[in-house]
Formats: structure tokens, sequence, C-alpha cells
């Protein structure tokens, strides 16, 4: 038996052929039903790595025996490879909207910025108008000062047309251009150093507030706030994994959203806290897709195009492998009526 935290020597990651892969598969158990599918395993080793490939989705399949290699108990490698692309389609679909998501919250930030402070950057990156926030020992600065570093160096470095073009035509960079050009980390750090009518006119407009919300039990747009700020360590996080063709369906997020808020946001809070003590919304796909869904309440239409076309993919992946499907989606506690929760989410 192996114990949880010994080290096992699994003995070098030597260079291995394609073919040699194949046959590695086959030693580990992995079935190919006639030599077509063995052929179309080498094809399919050829265009992604053994790495992503199999180590990416083991955990539906396989179990270690008892020197510590991977059994994949006689599981057929063509379900191995649906499993890999259902997941890269579901990946370019959650990216497409993560997008969205992270464009609105440009947009809207920026235009708080420049409604408030105006459009030169001289004028909007003004440190006393920032909280200082913590001091970085490492970097022997505030937190206020790395920000702005970072800010003034996009401008500074012009690689970017628009930032370029503003400063040579007009000798200033808007911050609706500025955070255009940002990662959603170094967008996330402006606005959590930014003023607090920043953070609330950002919020009210990007999600339902106490002041718009159909329920009334909730009163304080700290809530909002603080719902906001745990949504986006989630979407930084898948947004990210996304882009650099990262697994997503069985990925364990570093995050989880905060029941007592998401209880707060949905019709159906009762069956959302149901799910959590069954232990779903935790690190889970899922809960990608109700931060989506949340993020995107106020903007009906792309909200239920994104539900549909989450719909459409897994009805596709359901019709062509039943057997794969129900594997999967046990595997990652995803509900035969999680679409329906997720219309519950206003």
């Amino acid at each position: 038996m192996i114990l949880k935290g010994q080290i096992i020597n699994m003995g070098e990651k030597i260079f291995l052929t394609w073919n040699k892969q194949v046959e590695k598969l086959e030693s580990r158990n992995i079935c190919f039903r006639t030599d077509e599918e063995r052929k179309n395993a080498k094809f399919a080793l050829q265009n992604n790595s053994y790495y992503a490939l199999v180590n990416g989705y083991k955990d539906f399949f396989c179990i270690l025996d008892e020197s510590g290699e991977d059994d994949y108990q006689h599981e057929l490698f063509v379900d191995l490879r649906d499993t890999f692309d259902f997941d890269k389609e579901l990946s370019a679909l959650v990216f497409k909207y993560l997008l969205r998501i992270e464009d609105s919250i440009k947009a809207i930030f920026s235009y708080y910025i420049g409604e408030q402070y105006g459009h030169k950057n001289t004028d909007y990156l003004d440190v006393k108008k920032y909280r200082k926030g913590n001091y970085v020992a490492r970097e022997q600065k505030f937190e206020v000062d790395i920000l702005l570093e970072k800010l003034n160096r996009t401008i500074d470095m012009e690689r970017d047309l628009q930032i370029e073009h503003y400063s040579k035509i007009y000798g200033y960079v808007p911050p609706w251009v500025l955070a255009s050009c940002l990662s959603m980390d170094t967008l996330m750090y402006w606005y959590r150093l930014s003023n607090r009518k920043i953070k609330e006119k950002t919020v009210q407009t990007m999600l339902y507030d106490f002041e718009q919300y159909p329920f009334t039990h909730i009163t304080d747009i700290e809530e909002n706030i603080e719902l906001f700020t745990n949504l986006t360590t989630l979407i930084k996080e898948y947004r990210n994994r996304a882009a650099h063709g990262n697994r997503i369906i069985n990925h364990s997020s570093k995050h989880n959203i905060k029941i007592h808020l998401l209880e707060l946001y949905a019709l159906n809070k009762k069956e959302i806290k149901g799910l959590y003590l069954k232990g779903v919304l935790k690190n889970d796909i899922f809960s990608l897709f109700v931060t989506i869904v949340i993020m995107l309440s106020k903007r009906e239409t792309v909200r239920n195009n994104f539900i549909k076309e989450i719909e459409v993919l897994f009805y596709r992946f359901k019709i062509d492998n039943p057997a794969l499907y129900k594997k999967v989606t046990n595997k990652v506690k995803l509900n035969d009526n999680f679409l329906e929760v997720l219309r519950g989410i206003i």
C-alpha cells in the first residue's frame, strides 16, 4: 500500500519515441481495440504531449498499483482522448466568456477612474488618489508605489499600438486605453487600491446590488463588493489556465465561492446550499460556471448564450459517449440538473 506523503521513486522521465509511448500506455493497461486505434493514438501523441493528454486526465481512469505505477484497468485510449478533446472544447468556450467578463470589468472600472480623475495619466495616476496598501518588505515599497510603477511602465514602454498612438499624438493615455492593455492581475491590483467610491460604482454597474436586486434581504453593498472580489479570483485563475491550454474540467481550484454570498445571489438558494453541503461548489468546475453566470447577470443575452452553449457541448458529449459522459460528470460532481441550477441564478 502507498501511504499518503510517501515519496515513490518512479524512475527517470526519459525521452520516448511515439511508438514507445504507445507501448508504455499498453504496459499500463490502456486498451486499443484495433490496429487503427493504436495508429490513431500515435497520431494523437504527435500533436499533443503525453503529459497533457495522458497525465492530465488519468484521474478519471487509473489507479496506482502496488509499485506506484499507473494502472488504467483496461480502459480505452479513445475514452482518454475524447475526454481530452472535450476539455479543450470546454476550455475554448469558457475562455470566450471570461474574456467578455474581463472586457466589462476593464471598461466599467476605467470609466469611473476617468469620471473622477480625468483622462490624463498625469492626473489619474497621482499617488495621492490611492490607498497606500501594505508595505512590501522585499521591495521596500508600499503596494501603491509598486502599482503605479507598473502602470507608468506600461505607458512608457509604448509597445501597444493604442498607447503609442495616444502618447505620440496627444501626449497622454486615457484610463480606458491603459486598462485595455493590462492583465487581470494588474487591473484588480489597481481596483483594490482605488478609493471606496470607485469600487462601489464599479460593482454596482457590474452586478445587481442591494438597491437594484429583487431580494430585500441584501441590504449592504459590502456584500456585493465582497462577492465581486471573491469571483474575480476564480476568473483570474481559470482565465490564465484556459489561455495557456491547461486542463479545465478536472482542475481543483485554489479558490472557493463563499457560500453565504452565493446564497444571497441565487433564486434557488436552498438548492445551492444543498449542493454545497454535498461537496459541490468547492474548488470545482461548477464553481466556474456559477461565477460566469453571476458576472454576466446584467447581460442577459450573453448570460443565456453561455448557458445554451454549455448545454449543447455537454449534450453532444452525452450523445456521443453516454458511459464516458457519466464517468466524467460524476467525477467532477456535475449533477444531471446542473443547467437548471445555473438558470436559477439571477
